[in-house]
């Protein structure tokens, strides 16, 4: 299906493409995805973010204007056209997972097993928060998790995102 998509005038696709949001606190913090890009700086980045997110004016303050996707075909090119792919666990992970082995993967509540295409391979970051399951409350909902953290804890790990980093740009 993707590849019998109509030509249509995209943008040029960045090195890496990130879609950090879902509907959830396993949203990548504005600190995190702030972060990760920084520290990816010898790429080119696009940041994929909804115009209806409830964080998108603290993902703006972080220093980068997140992109929108204007319609499932265009979700759908981006994640098979990108060189580079990075998810949080949310709707973009889960076709990417049909559309793609290489990409990857962060997860910050559920397992692999849990939540992974059985055919599906991606590379797969995690942190598993001791506040962990959090049972995918919307972000929109409230300012808080039901831990009381105005974003998943997971997110506050360096070590998960040098992870991420690594995983993006192998040695």
């Amino acid at each position: 299906y993707v590849d019998d998509l109509p030509a249509v005038k995209r943008e040029a696709l960045a090195d890496v493409s990130i879609f950090p949001a879902g509907k959830s606190f396993q949203a990548f913090s504005p600190k995190f995805i702030g972060n990760v890009v920084r520290d990816i700086a010898s790429k080119s980045v696009n940041v994929y973010v909804q115009d209806n997110d409830p964080w998108l004016t603290d993902y703006r303050s972080v220093g980068f204007i997140p992109k929108n996707v204007a319609s499932i075909d265009d979700l759908f090119w981006i994640i098979k056209s990108s060189k580079k792919v990075v998810t949080t666990d949310s709707f973009s992970s889960h076709v990417a997972q049909f559309l793609r082995d290489d990409f990857v993967l962060t997860l910050t509540r559920d397992f692999g097993e849990n939540i992974v295409h059985p055919a599906a391979f991606p590379f797969i970051a995690s942190n598993h928060p001791t506040c962990a399951p959090c049972n995918y409350l919307d972000r929109k909902g409230g300012g808080k998790c039901a831990a009381g953290f105005s974003h998943c804890a997971a997110f506050d790990s360096a070590a998960f995102e040098q992870r991420v980093v690594e995983l993006v740009s192998p040695s």
